[in-house]
């Protein structure tokens, strides 16, 4: 057994599980975190299991398996791997995809000590209760930073897989008509969508540029190889060779897919409509800049500022942080590399002013102190991306000496974090907190490889089925973060798959989110792992819990199987009803 316990007798493990239980709690009643930072980052990554495309190594989730296991380009390319972009969708899309990676890439390489404290609060207790019960299965990671790598690693062997050639690049796999159609599991897609053996693929090229799509896949790699740097560096010179490639294309043959003169193109601008492409060229540059220290990148993105500035119209009249519009981070990173560049420190600065509160405060905020600048939805997107955003900036300003600011912008990013997990009322952050949402809108939660009622039944059977239905969905799919509030009340929701305005996740919902929650942790800790907020990891139970199943990959019949439903969990400890692998996957 690993966890260096060797062969301790059980009734000893039981005992130290009950004496670590103990001065947990005394912890918790002294404890400066509002919430238990440490389990909000580990659900927010099992999200990341929750979208997984392709052959999975292991199987993390009952309910989850193998998917676009035969998905190829037109050109032979694999393209089984990377993530579903959302809850209700079973499309890969790159542009907006590739800031998921840039943004966990981020948080890695800049909050490492939040990241990995938090992995070590949560790995003393699952050692603790697995000796002895779980012979041969081993913690599923001893720290949260290989969790998290590893999800950056999943999404940036698809970015590299979906480069066929130097000019070319996928920009959109699947058809969105058909899959918003579908309302069965990923892994059996090709038999039941329509048309769904048969996913279309798009492809940026010189003569279809799109250098917002390229450019963001060269920023996503090129920020994966400084979080690699550390651990893999092999791995890390990889992708920022790729990186090159990718930043060239965006360079060099520049244009917007909103421009586009093809069908296929064209369906991206209604999906993801850009605002713009600069801003994702000085971004990519700078993020080549902070992995090779080529100074070439350097004067790129510098050259590039005005540029930049021009395309932070979000089109709700205020600036947004968005997979859309990179100027805010473009200034926050640029700051961060040439602290003396006050240009950069000042577009920076401007940015938060017109958040927190005071008299250059701008954007507007619901009644119960969320930002709302963005009138439509994913409210909480945005301030997830804000807080993460603020805490990078706030270092900037802390090392500049100007503390005051820094200060400021600390405490209105942990409001908007601390909003998403409770201060708004409620938690918004599926399987955490108190009243989270239980009807989110997350297809494969609800129909799954091992419960799908209205399997080939006609698409009305299934929308009705899965819309109207007013119960919670069958699994938990922990970390998901909704898309909040719609209006400027800031408590105007439904917990209803009915109203997916409300209740679907997306991959870069949570990406955001788990770097603000590791800087928070990071902030909150410090050398003192005990401001980290335990509460709920300490009340689990110091009882053996039951040996729970190793399921079927594909079960052939409908028979229930026991532990996999989210009412018959309730008596495993929630770090391992979703948190150890049962069964590898080959």
């Amino acid at each position: 057994m690993t966890g260096g316990l060797g062969s301790v007798p059980k009734r000893w493990v039981v005992t130290a599980a009950l004496l670590l239980s103990c001065w947990l709690h005394k912890v918790a009643a002294a404890n400066s975190s509002p919430y238990n930072y440490a389990e909000a980052l580990h659900k927010s990554l099992l999200y990341y299991q929750v979208q997984r495309s392709g052959e999975l190594p292991y199987q993390r989730l009952a309910w989850r398996a193998n998917s676009c296991s035969k998905c190829t380009g037109s050109m032979g390319e694999d393209l089984s791997g990377g993530y579903w972009e959302a809850g209700g969708s079973y499309l890969k899309v790159a542009f907006p995809q590739a800031f998921v990676i840039t943004q966990l890439a981020w948080a890695a390489a800049a909050f490492p000590s939040g990241i990995t404290t938090t992995g070590k609060a949560i790995t003393i207790v699952l050692h603790l209760h697995l000796q002895g019960s779980f012979a041969g299965v081993k913690p599923f990671m001893h720290r949260e930073m290989g969790e998290l790598l590893e999800a950056i690693k999943w999404g940036t062997d698809f970015i590299m897989a979906s480069m066929p050639t130097a000019n070319q690049y996928v920009a959109l796999y699947g058809n969105a008509t058909a899959d918003f159609l579908y309302y069965g599991p990923p892994e059996d897609y090709e038999m039941y969508a329509p048309d769904g053996a048969s996913r279309p693929v798009t492809y940026v090229s010189p003569s279809d540029p799109s250098s917002e799509s390229a450019g963001e896949g060269a920023a996503a790699l090129a920020a994966a190889a400084v979080a690699f740097q550390p651990s893999n560096p092999t791995y890390a010179l990889a992708l920022t060779s790729k990186a090159k490639v990718l930043y060239a294309l965006a360079k060099n043959y520049p244009g917007t897919y909103m421009t586009s003169g093809t069908q296929a193109m064209q369906s991206l601008s209604t999906l993801y409509p850009s605002t713009g492409y600069h801003d994702e060229l000085g971004w990519a540059a700078l993020w080549l800049y902070k992995a090779t220290n080529d100074s070439s990148f350097l004067t790129d993105a510098t050259g590039l500022f005005a540029a930049v500035q021009g395309d932070a119209n979000s089109g709700s009249g205020f600036q947004i942080f968005s997979w859309d519009v990179k100027t805010p981070g473009y200034n926050v990173l640029l700051a961060s590399l040439q602290p003396s560049n006050m240009q950069a420190v000042s577009a920076a600065n401007a940015f938060f002013q017109a958040y927190i509160p005071g008299s250059q405060r701008t954007v507007p905020h619901t009644a119960n102190g969320l930002a709302y600048p963005w009138k439509g939805a994913g409210s909480l997107r945005t301030a997830s991306n804000t807080a993460m955003l603020g805490f990078v900036h706030a270092r900037t300003l802390k090392a500049a000496g100007n503390t005051d600011l820094a200060d400021q912008i600390i405490s209105y990013s942990l409001s908007q974090l601390n909003f998403v997990l409770g201060d708004g009322g409620r938690s918004w952050l599926v399987g955490f907190g108190s009243n989270p949402p239980q009807q989110s809108f997350q297809k494969t939660a609800w129909n799954s490889v091992l419960t799908w009622s209205t399997k080939g039944q006609s698409v009305d059977v299934q929308r009705a089925d899965f819309q109207d239905t007013n119960a919670a969905n069958r699994f938990i799919a922990y970390g998901a973060l909704v898309g909040g509030p719609f209006d400027q009340s800031g408590v105007t929701y439904q917990d209803r798959r009915l109203n997916y305005t409300f209740v679907e996740p997306a991959v870069d919902y949570s990406s955001g989110l788990v770097g603000a929650i590791a800087a928070a942790a990071e902030y909150y800790g410090g050398q003192d792992r005990s401001r980290l907020g335990l509460r709920e990891t300490a009340t689990i139970s110091a009882a053996t819990p039951p040996q729970p199943p190793s399921p079927p990959l594909r079960p052939k019949s409908s028979q229930p199987l026991p532990c996999l439903h989210r009412l018959c969990r309730q008596h495993l400890p929630l770090s391992l009803a979703e948190g150890i692998s049962w069964k590898p996957m080959r």
